[in-house]
């Protein structure tokens, strides 16, 4: 007779059994063939079998309760309950909170595309892990920035959550989610504020592969192209329009440091980056005379920093994008004054806003010459302005003018975008 299992005594001796009753090695060395042993449970045993119950249940939550269509962008994505205990959610929750009331009221003006108290109304919802995904994000960005603004005075409960565990939360929150099956406005901006926090970490390529993730999400949801808005609610259409205002920006702003973050000099970056790659001249999107435009009806001091922005960026585009250089000095003045004459912001925006906005200002007009440079002929004379050769040392003067007046935090709070802008000038006098 053929059993089933193998007996006991080659069990324990790890030795290949016939199963016979009783089987040729027992009987050959005289043992007892006995099958006495309780039969152990197949498959994972302790922590992981929990582990692997857990995962099994997550992936395939999506196929029975995802109901987030590609249409209804905005709508949550209830794919089940981020894998963890529920005090570490709560944890998470609360560091969260705190993050978002820094957010409101240092960094609205600066990213103002995150509805606080509807985040707040999702989050309470723990099977909705795109507000969860959300939720980390920028509070893993609002963590490094903290302790830049000094903005909070209240004690930090949870201080093991710094920055990069609230990111990995973000993160695992994305994949349990399917967020790539599952777009949605929340999975956009998880990917843009993901996308700020591996830039200030350093994380170029990471952070570049995120801010084209939430671009292309964008798109495919439709927000650049003007029929998009075509039916909808103004509040609606503004919080849509603001996102996709805040990805052109971030883009070209990033597109115009690809020459420095890979490490060319400026000579490199006056060939590369202009005649052969080109790219800064190229955007996925077109948004300056299509889509409806920006009101700041409501919240408008928390609005118009913004307006400001893109109002710049707006002129910025239109300068690189028209502009084409035959040795006509009087194009490069024409455009260079069209980006100094974009009205200041008002005295009353926050300061990070102020510094952000007129390094930019700066950044763009030496951007703007250094495209020119090599087609108009430049003076000696400094009196000259944008076609004088001392121009870049001008600005680099007003740079430090600018910075100058700003606490320190508050210039470094803004990571490694506002290190470059201040970075460009900084070669060229040398």
């Amino acid at each position: 007779m053929i059993r089933a299992r193998a007996c006991d005594p080659c069990a324990l001796r790890k030795a290949k059994c016939d199963r016979g009753s009783p089987c040729r090695r027992c009987s050959a060395q005289g043992l007892s063939c006995t099958l006495l042993r309780k039969s152990s449970k197949p498959g994972p045993k302790g922590p992981w079998a929990g582990k692997k119950r857990a995962r099994v249940k997550l992936q395939s939550a999506p196929l029975k309760n995802s109901s987030v269509g590609l249409a209804e962008g905005g709508q949550p994505g209830n794919l089940g309950p981020p894998n963890q205990d529920e005090s570490n959610y709560d944890a998470v929750l609360a560091k969260v909170e705190r993050c978002l009331r820094i957010y409101r009221q240092h960094s609205y003006s600066l990213w103002p595309v995150v509805d606080v108290q509807n985040l707040r109304t999702r989050l309470r919802n723990h099977l909705d892990v795109a507000a969860y995904a959300l939720g980390t994000a920028l509070g893993a960005v609002m963590s490094d920035r903290i302790h830049h603004l000094q903005a909070s005075s209240d004690t930090d409960e949870y201080p093991e959550l710094d920055s990069q565990r609230l990111a990995s939360e973000s993160e695992t929150a994305r994949m349990e989610g399917a967020y790539q099956e599952n777009p949605s406005l929340y999975t956009i901006l998880s990917s843009f504020f993901l996308h700020i926090h591996s830039a200030n970490r350093g994380q170029i390529f990471k952070a570049t592969l995120l801010l084209r993730e939430a671009i292309t999400i964008a798109q495919l949801l439709g927000l650049d192209r003007p029929g998009h808005y075509a039916g909808r609610s103004a509040t609606e259409a503004q919080d849509r329009l603001r996102i996709i205002w805040l990805l052109h920006i971030t883009e070209r702003y990033d597109r115009g440091f690809f020459p420095v973050r890979k490490g060319l000099s400026l000579s490199q970056f006056g060939t590369l980056g202009v005649t052969q790659h080109a790219s800064i001249s190229r955007v996925p999107f077109t948004l300056i005379h299509v889509n409806p435009a920006l009101h700041v009806d409501e919240n408008p001091f928390g609005l118009l920093p913004f307006l400001g922005m893109v109002q710049l960026f707006q002129t910025f585009g239109t300068a690189i994008n028209s502009f084409e250089f035959h040795g006509e000095c009087h194009l490069l003045l024409a455009m260079d004054m069209q980006i100094q004459q974009i009205p200041q912001l008002l005295d009353h925006s926050p300061d990070s806003q102020l510094v952000d906005f007129l390094i930019t200002k700066q950044w763009m007009r030496l951007i703007l010459w250094r495209r020119a440079m090599f087609h108009v002929e430049l003076s000696l004379n400094m009196a000259a302005e944008s076609l004088s050769l001392f121009f870049p040392e001008q600005l680099a003067e007003k740079v430090v003018a600018h910075i100058s007046t700003f606490p320190r935090g508050v210039v470094e709070s803004h990571g490694l975008g506002m290190d470059e802008a201040v970075a460009v000038g900084s070669p060229v006098i040398d």
